[in-house]
Parts: C-alpha cells; structure tokens; sequence
C-alpha cells in the first residue's frame, strides 16, 4: 500500500511541476475572506495576490517623525513635501487580496461589519460575519 499511495502523491506533484513547501491561510484586505495560498519551495506561490508589508508604527513614533519636518522634493515637474524622518514600525502587516478583489469586483463595496451579540454567546462560540 505504501508504494501505491507514494506513486499518487509524485504524479500529482508532477502535474503542478513544483514540490510544495507549505499551505497557508491568509485573509482578504478589502473583503476579510480566506485566501489559500500554496507555497512551492522554488519561493512562488499560488492562490491570492500579495502586495507589500504595512508598517505599523505607535503614535509617539508618528509624533516623533512629524516634529522632525519635511523637506521638499522635485517628482517629476511638481514639488511634494517629504517628512524628513519615517517613523519606525514595531511591527509589519501583510497585504493580501483575493481573485474578486484583485479583479475589481469588490473595490467599491465597503466592507462588511462583524456583528457580536454578547448578551447571547457562550464560550467557544465562533464570530459569524454576515
């Protein structure tokens, strides 16, 4: 039965072409819906569109930068103000966007909101979005 079930599984990752590294879950920017996401171990995934890292930063830091300034700059033919200071993050947050969303699907739908009744939750119960 070992050699059946080891035959499966090389001629599904022969279809695909990769070997995956991990399965991971992430969650929607603009809709809060659950995104799959295949790593393969070539570092390219599958399922979901990634964009950057957001920085977080507390708002002593935010207060830190915008004491320090601005300077201006020349973009193109116009001059914008840049701060002269960024300010540090404590922590970074994944932008992450699902096939509806990345399509323009969904861009002008505002997100829904999460109800929670307390009055009525047991513990354990899940938090239900509508």
């Amino acid at each position: 039965m070992s050699k059946k079930s080891s035959k499966v599984k090389k001629r599904k990752l022969e279809v695909s072409g990769k070997e995956i590294k991990k399965r991971i879950v992430r969650m929607c920017s603009i809709c809060g819906k659950d995104i799959k996401v295949i790593v393969y171990k070539d570092k390219t995934y599958r399922g979901g569109y990634y964009f950057f890292n957001i920085p977080l930063s507390t708002k002593k830091e935010q207060d830190k930068a915008r004491r320090a300034g601005t300077r201006t700059e020349m973009m193109g033919d116009r001059e914008v103000q840049v701060m002269r200071r960024d300010p540090k993050p404590y922590a970074y947050v994944e932008y992450w966007e699902c096939s509806p969303c990345f399509r323009g699907g969904k861009v002008n739908d505002p997100p829904k909101p999460v109800l929670i009744d307390k009055k009525n939750m047991v513990k354990g119960d899940k938090i239900k979005r509508t």
